[in-house]
């Protein structure tokens, strides 16, 4: 494959212009929404083009690019596509997990969990869950969310199905890496998958409620205005719960009225 094209033109699509595609597509696939995504020169097509135009380009899945390329959808129907794309439509690009091995490892920073039902719950909503097969042979089941420094969500997981929200600044998927920033060069979730068992979160600056969670590298630090609590090097093994904090149930009332409205806040921030 030739690395130019008659007009001198490289296949590389600068940074800056792949982020403006991605932004304009929702994230993922304007025909269909899927989150793994082609970039796909449209009009004109990348043989005939001068430059890289933005306008020009839009993200379409490997099925719907397939299609494509064999004639079996117009470029008609992807310019139509690309001024109403799905993922803006709804809201999220989405696409699935493969989880098909054994139980599910998750590493958060410097902390591993294995075979751990419920890796991290706050308030007593579970941040990250697992949940058993639902039938035999079937895979493990991830639901979880991800928000911003403002609590604002940036990526939910349902049933191994991830939602990442359109309304993020940029979201790059490739890789097995979902990459999530709030502006440029400042990542607020790196996630990278190894199926068909392994989960690593390796970046990530998230606030829940008055909890902000920010993982770098090999340490995980959790802290709120009552707590500061800095984790690396630790392994929890065959435990239904990994971390635990403000739990309600076990929280003396001695301000019900603060507790009540601390809980409304973590919750309405999330959704």
């Amino acid at each position: 494959m030739t690395k130019v094209n008659k007009c001198g033109l490289s296949r590389t699509i600068p940074a800056d212009v792949r982020r403006k595609v991605r932004q304009q597509s929702g994230y993922g696939c304007v025909i269909c929404g899927m989150g793994v995504i082609q970039y796909e020169h449209v009009a004109p097509e990348y043989h005939e083009a001068k430059f890289h135009d933005p306008s020009a380009i839009t993200l379409l899945c490997p099925s719907c690019h397939s299609k494509v390329t064999t004639g079996f959808y117009s470029k008609q129907k992807v310019l139509q596509a690309m001024k109403s794309p799905v993922a803006m439509q709804k809201g999220f690009s989405k696409d699935f997990f493969d989880f098909c091995g054994p139980h599910p490892s998750i590493k958060l920073g410097g902390m591993t969990l294995i075979r751990c039902h419920s890796p991290v719950i706050i308030y007593d909503r579970p941040i990250l869950t697992i949940e058993n097969p639902k039938e035999p042979g079937g895979p493990f089941l991830l639901s979880g969310i991800f928000c911003d420094v403002d609590g604002k969500p940036t990526l939910e997981i349902v049933e191994n199905e991830w939602r990442a929200h359109s309304s993020s600044w940029d979201v790059e998927v490739g890789g097995g890496e979902i990459i999530v920033r709030d502006s440029p060069r400042n990542i607020v979730l790196k996630l990278k998958v190894l199926p068909p068992d392994v989960i690593l979160v390796e970046k990530l600056q998230m606030r829940f409620g008055f909890v902000d969670i920010n993982i770098n590298g090999e340490t995980i630090n959790l802290k709120s205005p009552m707590s500061d609590l800095t984790l690396s090097n630790c392994l929890a093994e065959d435990c239904k719960v990994g971390i635990s904090m403000y739990s309600l149930k076990s929280t003396p009332q001695i301000f019900p009225s603060l507790l009540a409205r601390l809980i409304r806040n973590a919750y309405s921030s999330a959704l």
